[in-house]
């Protein structure tokens, strides 16, 4: 699993207004938010994503779109015209860098150095 985030601006003429989120294909299953409200979610990796996002959600200045990927190794594939978000006045690019987050999961140990574990001054011995 990875969260993705990617961060925009709207003018004020269109925050409020209804919008369409396109987020290309996401390999296998996502969990879509838009400024930390449920928009949509689909399980299958070849699907074009695209979620209505009702106007109340979308504001003046700053937005965030957050996506779940749950995978054993996808995220999210196609072309770059296919990430954006269309309002009623343009078409904001969703394309290029994301931030992005792998959550801890205490049940997959750690992977062991291959020069053997060290202690906090960087030596080899752990005494």
């Amino acid at each position: 699993m990875v969260w993705l985030r990617k961060e925009f601006e709207l003018m004020a003429a269109e925050a409020s207004q209804p919008a369409q989120l396109a987020l290309a294909r996401i390999d296998d299953h996502d969990s879509t938010w838009m400024n930390g409200v449920p928009v949509g979610s689909i399980r299958e990796y070849l699907t074009v994503r695209r979620y209505a996002v009702p106007g109340p959600l979308l504001r003046a200045g700053r937005n965030v779109v957050a996506v779940r990927v749950v995978d054993t190794g996808g995220g999210i594939w196609g072309a770059a015209a296919d990430m954006r978000l269309a309002t009623a006045t343009r078409t904001l690019s969703l394309a290029g860098p994301w931030q992005y987050q792998v959550p801890y999961d205490p049940a997959t140990p750690p992977v062991p150095s291959p020069s053997g574990p060290r202690c906090c001054r960087g030596c080899s011995s752990m005494a």
